[in-house]
């Protein structure tokens, strides 16, 4: 009969490192805002430290916020809906330019037909005649 193997249980973090990665989210984490100051995020505390992301992230959960987020990511987002918005107002604006454009064109196609009409209705003789 083929044993079945134990699992390995995930290795927890000690005493010092979980007193380490409380006090860098002390130094890091915004608790009024509820997100890491700057450019900092669970990633970079665990690599500073050289520990699990998931142990940065049960901590900072379970005593500072939910929102693994930073100051920088929110400004970024803010700055990419304000690019979006004047984006869109640039579409309308030259959407309109576009359409009165065509215009101009349908106008230029209707005074080439109706040339083209009176040429063929003077005839080719007379068209050389009066230079066109």
């Amino acid at each position: 009969m083929r044993q079945v193997a134990k699992p390995i249980p995930i290795r927890q973090p000690t005493k010092s490192e979980k007193r380490q990665i409380m006090q860098m989210l002390e130094e890091c984490y915004d608790t009024d805002s509820e997100c890491y100051q700057q450019g900092d995020t669970d990633d970079t505390i665990a690599d500073v430290l050289n520990v699990m992301p998931a142990w940065v992230v049960e901590l900072r959960e379970e005593f500072f916020g939910p929102n693994g987020g930073n100051e920088d990511m929110a400004a970024t987002l803010l700055e990419l809906q304000n690019w979006k918005k004047e984006a869109q107002l640039l579409i309308k604006v030259h959407t309109s330019a576009v359409e009165k454009l065509m215009g101009v064109v349908d106008q230029a196609d209707d005074f080439t037909n109706r040339l083209e009409r009176i040429q063929k209705a003077v005839g080719p003789r007379n068209v050389k005649k009066a230079g066109l």
